[in-house]
């Protein structure tokens, strides 16, 4: 069984001019649920995911097309389906998997656009 972890976050834009700068946001993976802020600013933003739960996790960003809706998101996870991305959700990177106690990161270009975050945790 695959436990997964859900929350819906908001890139908001900016039209600041300046030279770019990298938003650093952390996040912490404890069993069953991810610590960390809700909305996230468009740009180059560093994700930092710190394991402190006993299992596996890591954190992905995917971006779910226009068309969806919160049911169809539901539909996709709870159908307990392994393999590649449904139709209608598009990658937008990782942390990869972290063992206990260890942290990872990965710097992305976000645009401002509306992003699911998960994390699943293997043989929950």
């Amino acid at each position: 069984m695959i436990f997964l972890l859900l929350a819906l976050l908001a890139g908001c834009g900016g039209d600041d001019e300046t030279a770019p700068m990298i938003n650093e946001v952390a996040y912490t993976a404890a069993d069953y649920h991810l610590i960390g802020p809700q909305f996230l600013h468009s740009g180059m933003t560093k994700l930092t995911l710190a394991n402190d739960g006993m299992d596996l996790h890591h954190q992905q960003l995917l971006s779910p097309q226009q068309e969806m809706t919160q049911d169809d998101l539901i539909a996709v996870f709870m159908s307990g389906e392994p393999g590649p991305l449904s139709t209608g959700l598009d990658a937008a990177g990782e942390v990869g998997a972290l063992n206990l106690g260890i942290s990872g990161s990965v710097t992305l270009d976000l645009a401002a656009d509306n992003y699911l975050m998960v994390g699943f945790v293997p043989n929950a």
